[in-house]
């Protein structure tokens, strides 16, 4: 009966050996402002791994931060993947900064037109009603 048991134990170790290791790395968390006590902070985790959102800077999230235009049309512009897009047409939206595509995209898929006279406020806080208006037409 040992034998048998012997048996069964060392055919069970050599199959483990056999299958993949997967090696799990303590990974750092990319935020100093955000902590793992925060009931946001898997949901920021998601939106960092994910390239959705990659924070203020400085290693920085800014949980507590009002979202601009620009930060939500980023996001959702980097949800759809990053298309292709032809120059921005406000002329407060510098050609360099992150969310000069995202509002370039939005513009030309309808999603946001901006206050007119070539105004967009992209560093305005997105209101209620406008992030209503952005997610009912994306």
């Amino acid at each position: 009966m040992r034998k048998k048991l012997l048996t069964i134990m060392l055919i069970i170790c050599m199959i483990l050996t056999l299958l993949p290791v997967y090696s799990i790395a303590a990974t750092e968390d990319p935020f100093t402002d955000v902590s793992s006590s925060d009931y946001y902070y898997k949901a920021v985790n998601y939106v960092y791994e994910n390239d959705l959102m990659k924070g203020i800077g400085n290693d920085k999230f800014a949980p507590n931060q009002t979202v601009s235009r620009g930060m939500i049309l980023t996001t959702l512009y980097r949800l759809e993947g990053t298309p292709a897009v032809v120059n921005s047409m406000f002329t407060d939206v510098a050609a360099d900064a992150y969310y000069a595509d995202a509002i370039a995209w939005s513009a030309q898929n309808n999603i946001v037109l901006g206050y007119g006279n070539g105004k967009f406020g992209p560093e305005d806080s997105v209101t209620r009603e406008q992030l209503a208006a952005i997610l009912y037409r994306y």
